[in-house]
Protein backbone atom coordinates (compact mmCIF):
# COMPACT_ATOMS: atom_id res chain seq x y z
CA UNK A 1 0.00 0.00 0.00
CA UNK A 2 1.54 3.09 -1.19
CA UNK A 3 -1.16 6.48 -0.89
CA UNK A 4 0.11 10.11 -0.42
CA UNK A 5 -1.19 10.56 3.42
CA UNK A 6 -4.63 11.51 3.47
CA UNK A 7 -7.78 9.73 4.09
CA UNK A 8 -7.73 7.62 1.30
CA UNK A 9 -4.90 5.61 3.47
CA UNK A 10 -7.43 4.84 5.93
CA UNK A 11 -10.12 3.70 3.44
CA UNK A 12 -7.45 1.62 1.91
CA UNK A 13 -6.11 0.08 5.49
CA UNK A 14 -10.23 -0.60 6.46
CA UNK A 15 -10.94 -2.09 2.94
CA UNK A 16 -7.76 -5.00 3.30
CA UNK A 17 -8.77 -5.67 6.67
CA UNK A 18 -12.30 -6.32 5.58
CA UNK A 19 -11.25 -8.74 3.35
CA UNK A 20 -9.10 -10.59 6.05
CA UNK A 21 -5.69 -9.47 4.55
CA UNK A 22 -2.39 -7.98 5.79
CA UNK A 23 -1.49 -4.46 5.23
CA UNK A 24 1.91 -3.31 4.28
CA UNK A 25 2.28 0.14 4.34
CA UNK A 26 5.48 1.04 2.13
CA UNK A 27 5.50 5.00 2.00
CA UNK A 28 5.75 7.04 -1.18
CA UNK A 29 9.14 8.85 -0.52
CA UNK A 30 10.51 5.12 0.04
CA UNK A 31 13.60 5.00 -2.51
CA UNK A 32 12.88 3.14 -5.30
CA UNK A 33 15.80 0.22 -4.53
CA UNK A 34 14.11 -0.04 -0.77
CA UNK A 35 10.72 0.00 -1.96
CA UNK A 36 11.76 -3.06 -4.13
CA UNK A 37 13.18 -4.35 -1.59
CA UNK A 38 10.33 -4.62 0.96
CA UNK A 39 8.13 -5.76 -1.82
CA UNK A 40 10.53 -8.93 -2.70
CA UNK A 41 10.33 -9.89 1.54
CA UNK A 42 6.46 -9.04 1.61
CA UNK A 43 5.31 -10.82 -1.34
CA UNK A 44 2.95 -8.60 -2.14
CA UNK A 45 0.15 -10.13 -3.50
CA UNK A 46 -1.96 -6.45 -4.60
CA UNK A 47 -0.40 -3.17 -4.83
CA UNK A 48 -2.66 -0.50 -3.61
CA UNK A 49 -1.33 2.56 -5.59
CA UNK A 50 -2.53 5.63 -7.33
CA UNK A 51 -0.07 4.51 -10.05
CA UNK A 52 3.38 2.70 -10.83
CA UNK A 53 3.64 -1.12 -11.13
CA UNK A 54 3.88 -3.85 -8.74
CA UNK A 55 1.74 -7.18 -8.64
CA UNK A 56 -1.74 -6.24 -9.18
CA UNK A 57 -1.95 -3.30 -9.38
CA UNK A 58 -5.49 -1.58 -7.99
CA UNK A 59 -6.02 2.19 -7.69
CA UNK A 60 -8.20 3.39 -5.17
CA UNK A 61 -10.43 4.69 -7.73
CA UNK A 62 -11.34 1.06 -9.19
CA UNK A 63 -11.54 -0.59 -6.05
CA UNK A 64 -14.41 2.39 -5.17
CA UNK A 65 -16.08 0.98 -7.96
CA UNK A 66 -16.65 -2.83 -6.93
CA UNK A 67 -19.79 -3.82 -5.28
CA UNK A 68 -19.76 -3.40 -1.50
CA UNK A 69 -19.59 -6.48 0.55
CA UNK A 70 -21.88 -7.77 2.60
CA UNK A 71 -19.34 -7.37 6.29
CA UNK A 72 -15.76 -8.02 6.78
CA UNK A 73 -14.40 -11.75 6.23
CA UNK A 74 -14.67 -13.15 9.54
CA UNK A 75 -10.34 -14.03 10.66
CA UNK A 76 -8.94 -14.73 13.41
CA UNK A 77 -6.90 -12.74 16.33
CA UNK A 78 -3.51 -14.46 15.24
CA UNK A 79 -4.26 -13.56 11.91
CA UNK A 80 -1.30 -10.91 10.96
CA UNK A 81 -3.18 -7.41 10.30
CA UNK A 82 0.02 -5.28 9.63
CA UNK A 83 3.76 -5.59 8.48
CA UNK A 84 6.06 -2.82 8.94
CA UNK A 85 9.20 -2.45 8.02
CA UNK A 86 12.03 -0.98 10.31
CA UNK A 87 16.18 -1.18 9.28
CA UNK A 88 18.01 -3.38 9.69
CA UNK A 89 21.88 -3.44 10.51
CA UNK A 90 23.27 -5.70 7.22
CA UNK A 91 21.05 -3.20 4.72
CA UNK A 92 18.52 -5.02 4.44
CA UNK A 93 14.85 -4.14 6.04
CA UNK A 94 13.10 -5.68 7.99
CA UNK A 95 9.35 -6.86 8.14
CA UNK A 96 7.86 -7.26 11.78
CA UNK A 97 4.67 -9.48 11.74
CA UNK A 98 2.03 -8.02 14.32
CA UNK A 99 -0.94 -9.92 14.22
CA UNK A 100 -4.72 -8.66 15.30
CA UNK A 101 -4.38 -9.92 18.82
CA UNK A 102 -0.77 -8.11 19.55
CA UNK A 103 -1.91 -4.66 18.24
CA UNK A 104 -5.85 -4.48 20.26
CA UNK A 105 -3.65 -5.37 23.56
CA UNK A 106 -2.26 -1.70 23.27
CA UNK A 107 -5.17 -0.44 21.58
CA UNK A 108 -7.67 -2.16 24.32
CA UNK A 109 -5.34 -0.89 26.90
CA UNK A 110 -5.04 3.22 26.21
CA UNK A 111 -8.31 3.18 25.20
CA UNK A 112 -9.91 2.01 28.58
CA UNK A 113 -7.26 3.41 30.39
CA UNK A 114 -7.90 6.90 29.24
CA UNK A 115 -11.48 6.94 28.74
CA UNK A 116 -11.42 7.16 24.89
CA UNK A 117 -15.17 7.90 23.48
CA UNK A 118 -17.41 9.42 20.87
CA UNK A 119 -17.23 12.59 21.74
CA UNK A 120 -12.66 12.10 21.23
CA UNK A 121 -10.72 13.25 18.16
CA UNK A 122 -7.18 11.84 17.38
CA UNK A 123 -4.90 13.91 15.15
CA UNK A 124 -3.48 11.72 12.60
CA UNK A 125 0.08 12.67 12.69
CA UNK A 126 2.03 10.16 12.29
CA UNK A 127 2.80 8.41 8.49
CA UNK A 128 1.26 5.31 8.06
CA UNK A 129 4.44 2.99 7.90
CA UNK A 130 5.08 4.20 11.51
CA UNK A 131 3.31 2.41 13.98
CA UNK A 132 2.17 5.28 16.37
CA UNK A 133 -0.52 5.44 13.37
CA UNK A 134 -2.29 2.00 14.07
CA UNK A 135 -3.32 3.63 17.40
CA UNK A 136 -4.34 6.78 15.58
CA UNK A 137 -6.91 4.84 13.23
CA UNK A 138 -8.04 2.22 15.21
CA UNK A 139 -7.54 3.88 19.16
CA UNK A 140 -10.44 6.58 17.35
CA UNK A 141 -12.43 3.90 15.13
CA UNK A 142 -13.13 1.20 17.10
CA UNK A 143 -14.21 3.68 20.39
CA UNK A 144 -16.68 5.73 18.30
CA UNK A 145 -14.08 8.74 18.14
CA UNK A 146 -12.94 10.47 14.81
CA UNK A 147 -9.59 10.78 13.35
CA UNK A 148 -8.77 13.78 11.91
CA UNK A 149 -6.19 13.30 9.00
CA UNK A 150 -3.15 15.42 8.04
CA UNK A 151 -2.70 15.62 4.42
CA UNK A 152 0.31 14.99 2.57
CA UNK A 153 1.02 18.90 2.11
CA UNK A 154 0.22 19.37 5.93
CA UNK A 155 2.52 16.62 7.20
CA UNK A 156 5.75 18.78 8.40
CA UNK A 157 3.52 21.47 8.37
CA UNK A 158 2.89 21.93 12.73
CA UNK A 159 1.47 25.54 12.62
CA UNK A 160 -1.40 23.31 10.22
CA UNK A 161 -1.57 21.20 12.86
CA UNK A 162 -2.16 23.30 15.47
CA UNK A 163 -4.71 24.64 13.36
CA UNK A 164 -6.30 21.78 12.89
CA UNK A 165 -6.61 21.01 16.66
CA UNK A 166 -8.59 24.29 17.37
CA UNK A 167 -10.49 24.11 14.34
CA UNK A 168 -11.49 20.43 14.48
CA UNK A 169 -11.60 20.33 18.64
CA UNK A 170 -9.04 17.36 18.50
CA UNK A 171 -8.82 16.40 22.27
CA UNK A 172 -6.46 13.06 21.75
CA UNK A 173 -2.57 13.96 20.22
CA UNK A 174 -0.41 10.21 19.95
CA UNK A 175 2.95 11.37 18.47
CA UNK A 176 7.06 11.10 18.89
CA UNK A 177 8.50 13.93 21.10
CA UNK A 178 10.18 15.98 17.90
CA UNK A 179 6.60 16.81 16.75
CA UNK A 180 5.43 17.51 19.84
CA UNK A 181 8.04 19.68 20.45
CA UNK A 182 7.56 21.21 16.84
CA UNK A 183 3.64 21.78 17.71
CA UNK A 184 5.11 23.50 20.34
CA UNK A 185 7.24 25.77 19.00
CA UNK A 186 4.87 26.57 15.95
CA UNK A 187 2.22 27.84 18.86
CA UNK A 188 4.61 29.46 21.09
CA UNK A 189 3.83 30.85 24.47
CA UNK A 190 -0.22 31.36 24.17
CA UNK A 191 -2.48 28.88 25.13
CA UNK A 192 -3.46 27.67 21.94
CA UNK A 193 -4.01 24.02 22.14
CA UNK A 194 -6.50 24.08 24.85
CA UNK A 195 -9.23 21.77 22.85
CA UNK A 196 -6.57 18.92 23.92
CA UNK A 197 -7.08 16.81 27.00
CA UNK A 198 -4.77 14.31 26.82
CA UNK A 199 -1.25 13.94 24.83
CA UNK A 200 0.55 10.63 24.35
CA UNK A 201 4.43 10.86 23.76
CA UNK A 202 6.75 8.08 22.66
CA UNK A 203 8.46 6.69 20.13
CA UNK A 204 11.85 8.43 20.96
CA UNK A 205 13.24 10.40 24.20
CA UNK A 206 10.87 12.21 26.20
CA UNK A 207 12.31 15.22 27.12
CA UNK A 208 11.41 16.49 31.05
CA UNK A 209 10.77 20.39 29.54
CA UNK A 210 7.83 18.94 27.08
CA UNK A 211 4.76 18.57 30.31
CA UNK A 212 5.57 22.12 31.17
CA UNK A 213 5.78 23.45 27.82
CA UNK A 214 2.50 21.47 26.50
CA UNK A 215 0.90 22.21 29.97
CA UNK A 216 1.44 26.23 29.05
CA UNK A 217 -0.30 25.72 25.77
CA UNK A 218 -3.22 23.10 26.55
CA UNK A 219 -3.97 23.68 30.19
CA UNK A 220 -5.69 20.68 31.77
CA UNK A 221 -3.89 18.25 29.39
CA UNK A 222 -2.49 15.22 30.93
CA UNK A 223 0.78 13.90 29.43
CA UNK A 224 1.33 10.34 29.06
CA UNK A 225 5.12 9.13 28.48
CA UNK A 226 4.88 5.98 26.56
CA UNK A 227 7.79 3.89 25.58
CA UNK A 228 8.12 0.41 22.94
CA UNK A 229 8.90 -0.96 20.09
CA UNK A 230 6.98 -2.15 16.72
CA UNK A 231 8.15 -5.85 17.95
CA UNK A 232 5.75 -5.24 20.59
CA UNK A 233 2.80 -3.51 19.05
CA UNK A 234 3.40 -0.19 19.61
CA UNK A 235 3.55 0.79 23.21
CA UNK A 236 4.43 -1.65 26.42
CA UNK A 237 4.86 1.19 29.21
CA UNK A 238 3.28 3.82 30.34
CA UNK A 239 4.38 7.02 32.57
CA UNK A 240 2.03 10.00 33.64
CA UNK A 241 3.93 13.32 34.22
CA UNK A 242 2.74 16.07 36.49
CA UNK A 243 4.28 18.88 34.77
CA UNK A 244 4.50 20.81 38.01
CA UNK A 245 6.18 17.74 39.96
CA UNK A 246 8.39 16.10 37.80
CA UNK A 247 11.54 14.81 40.03
CA UNK A 248 14.69 16.44 40.09
CA UNK A 249 16.73 13.66 39.20
CA UNK A 250 15.09 12.92 35.63
CA UNK A 251 17.12 14.25 32.75
CA UNK A 252 14.14 12.39 30.18
CA UNK A 253 11.04 10.83 31.11
CA UNK A 254 11.48 7.35 32.27
CA UNK A 255 9.20 4.32 30.76
CA UNK A 256 7.27 3.68 33.70
CA UNK A 257 5.59 0.52 34.15
CA UNK A 258 4.25 -2.12 32.00
CA UNK A 259 0.75 -1.81 30.26
CA UNK A 260 -1.66 -4.40 31.21
CA UNK A 261 -1.15 -8.04 30.32
CA UNK A 262 2.36 -6.64 29.20
CA UNK A 263 5.76 -8.33 31.59
CA UNK A 264 9.16 -6.39 31.85
CA UNK A 265 12.25 -8.05 32.80
CA UNK A 266 16.10 -6.64 33.09
CA UNK A 267 17.84 -9.16 32.31
CA UNK A 268 22.02 -9.90 32.46
CA UNK A 269 23.70 -11.73 29.14
CA UNK A 270 22.62 -15.09 31.26
CA UNK A 271 18.77 -14.46 31.44
CA UNK A 272 19.21 -13.43 34.91
CA UNK A 273 17.45 -10.31 36.23
CA UNK A 274 19.49 -7.52 37.62
CA UNK A 275 18.76 -5.50 40.61
CA UNK A 276 17.40 -2.24 41.31
CA UNK A 277 20.02 0.91 39.63
CA UNK A 278 21.62 -1.94 37.62
CA UNK A 279 21.82 -1.89 34.01
CA UNK A 280 20.51 -4.91 31.72
CA UNK A 281 19.01 -5.38 28.36
CA UNK A 282 15.22 -4.73 28.93
CA UNK A 283 12.85 -7.95 27.76
CA UNK A 284 9.30 -7.58 27.16
CA UNK A 285 6.65 -10.39 27.39
CA UNK A 286 3.10 -10.65 26.82
CA UNK A 287 0.04 -10.22 24.34
CA UNK A 288 1.69 -7.48 22.70
CA UNK A 289 4.70 -9.47 21.16
CA UNK A 290 4.78 -9.46 17.15
CA UNK A 291 4.97 -13.03 15.16
CA UNK A 292 8.61 -12.51 14.02
CA UNK A 293 10.26 -11.10 11.25
CA UNK A 294 9.26 -11.59 7.85
CA UNK A 295 11.30 -14.47 5.93
CA UNK A 296 13.95 -14.54 8.34
CA UNK A 297 13.56 -17.66 11.05
CA UNK A 298 17.46 -17.37 12.20
CA UNK A 299 16.88 -13.46 13.66
CA UNK A 300 13.34 -14.56 14.80
CA UNK A 301 14.85 -16.64 17.21
CA UNK A 302 17.70 -14.77 18.06
CA UNK A 303 15.34 -12.03 19.24
CA UNK A 304 11.51 -13.91 20.61
CA UNK A 305 12.89 -16.05 23.27
CA UNK A 306 11.17 -18.42 25.43
CA UNK A 307 11.61 -18.08 29.31
CA UNK A 308 9.69 -19.46 32.52
CA UNK A 309 6.85 -20.20 30.04
CA UNK A 310 6.30 -16.78 28.44
CA UNK A 311 7.50 -15.56 24.85
CA UNK A 312 9.85 -12.88 25.19
CA UNK A 313 11.33 -10.25 22.80
CA UNK A 314 14.85 -8.93 23.73
CA UNK A 315 14.82 -5.46 22.86
CA UNK A 316 18.58 -4.28 23.04
CA UNK A 317 17.75 -1.46 25.00
CA UNK A 318 19.88 -1.20 28.18
CA UNK A 319 17.45 0.00 31.04
CA UNK A 320 17.22 -0.39 34.82
CA UNK A 321 14.96 -0.49 37.82
CA UNK A 322 14.53 1.98 40.40
CA UNK A 323 13.44 1.09 43.59
CA UNK A 324 9.85 2.21 43.02
CA UNK A 325 9.39 -0.01 40.03
CA UNK A 326 9.99 2.39 37.44
CA UNK A 327 11.97 1.36 34.37
CA UNK A 328 14.52 3.56 33.07
CA UNK A 329 15.65 3.58 29.42
CA UNK A 330 19.90 3.83 29.35
CA UNK A 331 21.05 3.48 25.57
CA UNK A 332 21.48 0.60 23.01
CA UNK A 333 23.67 -2.57 23.11
CA UNK A 334 24.20 -2.02 19.51
CA UNK A 335 24.30 0.77 16.90
CA UNK A 336 20.70 1.30 16.35
CA UNK A 337 19.60 5.05 17.06
CA UNK A 338 16.11 6.78 16.19
CA UNK A 339 15.54 10.47 14.29
CA UNK A 340 12.16 11.46 14.15
CA UNK A 341 11.13 8.39 16.27
CA UNK A 342 12.07 6.50 13.47
CA UNK A 343 14.42 3.54 14.01
CA UNK A 344 17.46 3.18 11.93
CA UNK A 345 20.80 1.03 12.21
CA UNK A 346 23.80 2.76 11.36
CA UNK A 347 25.14 -0.49 10.00
CA UNK A 348 22.16 0.39 7.04
CA UNK A 349 23.55 3.29 6.61
CA UNK A 350 27.55 2.58 6.25
CA UNK A 351 25.99 -0.42 3.97
CA UNK A 352 24.39 2.05 1.49
CA UNK A 353 27.44 4.10 1.45
CA UNK A 354 29.85 1.51 0.74
CA UNK A 355 27.80 0.41 -1.74
CA UNK A 356 29.03 3.24 -3.99
CA UNK A 357 32.36 2.00 -5.74
CA UNK A 358 34.04 5.20 -4.96
CA UNK A 359 33.35 3.97 -1.28
CA UNK A 360 36.35 1.97 0.86
CA UNK A 361 34.81 2.54 4.04
CA UNK A 362 32.55 4.52 5.79
CA UNK A 363 31.36 5.12 9.37
CA UNK A 364 27.85 7.04 10.38
CA UNK A 365 27.07 8.71 13.72
CA UNK A 366 24.19 10.18 15.52
CA UNK A 367 24.89 13.96 15.71
CA UNK A 368 24.16 15.24 19.14
CA UNK A 369 21.70 18.62 19.63
CA UNK A 370 18.27 20.04 19.55
CA UNK A 371 17.56 17.93 16.75
CA UNK A 372 19.46 15.10 16.09
CA UNK A 373 20.67 14.13 12.49
CA UNK A 374 23.04 11.40 10.87
CA UNK A 375 26.37 12.25 9.47
CA UNK A 376 28.69 10.13 8.12
CA UNK A 377 32.78 9.80 7.56
CA UNK A 378 34.11 7.51 4.39
CA UNK A 379 37.46 6.69 3.53
CA UNK A 380 36.96 7.35 -0.96
CA UNK A 381 39.27 5.48 -3.70
CA UNK A 382 39.43 9.29 -5.34
CA UNK A 383 38.44 12.30 -4.24
CA UNK A 384 34.36 13.26 -4.41
CA UNK A 385 31.72 15.43 -3.77
CA UNK A 386 29.40 15.02 -0.72
CA UNK A 387 26.29 15.47 -2.50
CA UNK A 388 27.32 12.74 -4.93
CA UNK A 389 27.51 10.71 -1.97
CA UNK A 390 23.91 11.35 -0.20
CA UNK A 391 22.55 11.14 -3.65
CA UNK A 392 23.86 7.52 -3.72
CA UNK A 393 22.67 6.53 -0.58
CA UNK A 394 19.51 7.78 -0.90
CA UNK A 395 18.64 5.65 -3.75
CA UNK A 396 18.82 2.72 -1.08
CA UNK A 397 17.85 4.07 2.56
CA UNK A 398 14.39 5.45 3.58
CA UNK A 399 14.25 9.43 3.75
CA UNK A 400 14.49 9.55 7.48
CA UNK A 401 17.74 7.56 7.01
CA UNK A 402 20.28 10.01 4.98
CA UNK A 403 23.37 11.78 6.14
CA UNK A 404 22.41 15.42 6.53
CA UNK A 405 23.37 18.16 4.48
CA UNK A 406 26.36 19.30 6.95
CA UNK A 407 28.56 16.80 5.49
CA UNK A 408 30.93 14.50 6.97
CA UNK A 409 32.24 14.00 10.79
CA UNK A 410 35.99 13.30 11.59
CA UNK A 411 36.69 11.03 14.24
CA UNK A 412 36.90 13.64 17.24
CA UNK A 413 33.17 14.04 16.38
CA UNK A 414 32.01 10.74 16.89
CA UNK A 415 34.07 10.62 19.98
CA UNK A 416 32.48 13.15 21.20
CA UNK A 417 28.84 11.94 20.20
CA UNK A 418 29.77 8.56 22.56
CA UNK A 419 30.59 10.45 25.21
CA UNK A 420 27.82 12.03 25.45
CA UNK A 421 24.57 10.21 26.89
CA UNK A 422 21.38 11.00 28.90
CA UNK A 423 23.06 10.00 32.33
CA UNK A 424 20.80 8.50 35.17
CA UNK A 425 17.30 9.67 32.92
CA UNK A 426 15.33 7.65 30.45
CA UNK A 427 13.75 7.96 27.39
CA UNK A 428 11.02 5.96 25.70
CA UNK A 429 13.48 5.32 22.75
CA UNK A 430 16.87 4.70 21.37
CA UNK A 431 19.61 7.31 21.82
CA UNK A 432 21.94 5.11 19.73
CA UNK A 433 25.52 3.67 21.35
CA UNK A 434 26.57 6.51 23.49
CA UNK A 435 24.63 5.83 26.25
CA UNK A 436 24.93 2.01 25.82
CA UNK A 437 28.63 2.07 25.47
CA UNK A 438 29.12 3.76 29.35
CA UNK A 439 25.58 1.60 30.68
CA UNK A 440 27.28 -1.99 29.08
CA UNK A 441 30.43 -1.02 31.14
CA UNK A 442 28.91 -0.10 34.40
CA UNK A 443 26.54 -3.39 34.01
CA UNK A 444 29.78 -5.16 33.86
CA UNK A 445 30.93 -3.59 36.81
CA UNK A 446 28.34 -4.33 39.07
CA UNK A 447 27.04 -7.26 40.43
CA UNK A 448 23.65 -8.88 39.65
CA UNK A 449 21.07 -11.14 41.38
CA UNK A 450 19.16 -14.01 40.39
CA UNK A 451 15.50 -13.70 40.46
CA UNK A 452 11.97 -15.27 38.84
CA UNK A 453 11.62 -12.73 36.46
CA UNK A 454 8.23 -12.89 35.88
CA UNK A 455 7.86 -9.37 35.52
CA UNK A 456 7.68 -6.19 37.69
CA UNK A 457 5.00 -3.95 39.36
CA UNK A 458 5.75 -0.58 38.62
CA UNK A 459 5.80 1.79 41.89
CA UNK A 460 4.67 5.63 42.23
CA UNK A 461 7.82 6.96 40.04
CA UNK A 462 5.83 8.55 37.59
CA UNK A 463 2.32 10.52 38.38
CA UNK A 464 -0.93 9.21 38.23
CA UNK A 465 0.40 5.63 38.57
CA UNK A 466 -2.60 4.24 40.98
CA UNK A 467 -4.94 4.61 37.31
CA UNK A 468 -2.22 2.48 35.79
CA UNK A 469 -1.94 0.16 38.54
CA UNK A 470 -5.55 -1.04 37.88
CA UNK A 471 -5.24 -1.80 34.59
CA UNK A 472 -2.37 -4.17 34.66
CA UNK A 473 0.04 -5.82 37.02
CA UNK A 474 3.10 -6.49 34.73
CA UNK A 475 3.75 -10.46 34.58
CA UNK A 476 1.73 -11.44 37.50
CA UNK A 477 -1.29 -10.03 36.29
CA UNK A 478 -3.39 -12.18 33.97
CA UNK A 479 -2.16 -12.09 30.08
CA UNK A 480 -4.03 -10.19 27.26
CA UNK A 481 -7.83 -8.67 27.10
CA UNK A 482 -11.32 -9.40 29.27
CA UNK A 483 -12.90 -10.91 26.31
CA UNK A 484 -13.99 -8.92 23.55
CA UNK A 485 -13.11 -9.08 19.84
CA UNK A 486 -9.55 -8.74 19.44
CA UNK A 487 -9.64 -7.95 15.84
CA UNK A 488 -8.14 -4.62 14.36
CA UNK A 489 -11.37 -4.24 12.41
CA UNK A 490 -14.16 -5.46 14.75
CA UNK A 491 -17.97 -6.07 13.64
CA UNK A 492 -20.11 -3.84 14.67
CA UNK A 493 -23.70 -5.11 15.30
Amino acid sequence: MSLPKGADQVVAVLGVLAASATYVPVGIQQPRARAERIASIAGFQVTIAERGGGPELLTLADALTASPMPGPVPGSPEQLAYLLFTSGSTGEPKGVEVPHRAAMATVDDLCRRFALGKWDRTLAVSALDFDLSVFDIFGALNTGAAVVMVGEQERQDAHRWAELIRLRRVTVLNCVPPLLDALLRAVGTGADLAPLRLALVGGDRVGVDLPGRLAAAARGCRFIGLGGTTETAIHSTVCEVDPDAVPADWRLVPYGGPLRGVALRVVDHLGRDRPDWVAGELWIGGDGVARGYRGDPERTAERFVERGGRRWYRTGDLARYRPDGTVEFLGRHDDQVKIRGFRVELGEVEAALRADPRVRAAVAVLTSGDAPGLAAAVATTDPVDAASLRASAADLVAAAHGPGPGGGVGRAATHRERQAGPGRGAGAGGTGRPAGDRAAAAARRAGAGDRAGLGRVAGAGCAGRARGDRAGRGGRDRAGLAGGDRRLLRRRR
